[in-house]
């Protein structure tokens, strides 16, 4: 289950550290979701990054989930 949680950026210490010398090479997407949404007024913009950002997540989830059964499968049958 925590394989979704590849796509969390972890967005405080990212945020708290990055200024303008590092801001090229530190931006994730959670920091680019809060600057363009709360910085430069772009609601939509944020809104579909942020819906990416999940789908991506969900869809790692998914494979997670659905690998997970397949090898559940084989260790019965050795079993």
């Amino acid at each position: 289950l925590s394989f979704s949680v590849i796509m969390d950026g972890l967005f405080e210490p990212v945020f708290l550290m990055k200024n303008s010398a590092v801001a090229e090479t530190a931006e994730i997407i959670d920091t680019y979701i809060y600057e363009v949404g709360l910085v430069k007024a772009r609601y939509s913009m944020a809104t579909a990054v942020g819906v990416f950002k999940s789908t991506i997540s969900l869809v790692f989830l998914l494979a997670a989930n659905f690998l997970s059964k397949i090898l559940m499968e084989d260790r019965k049958s050795i079993l």
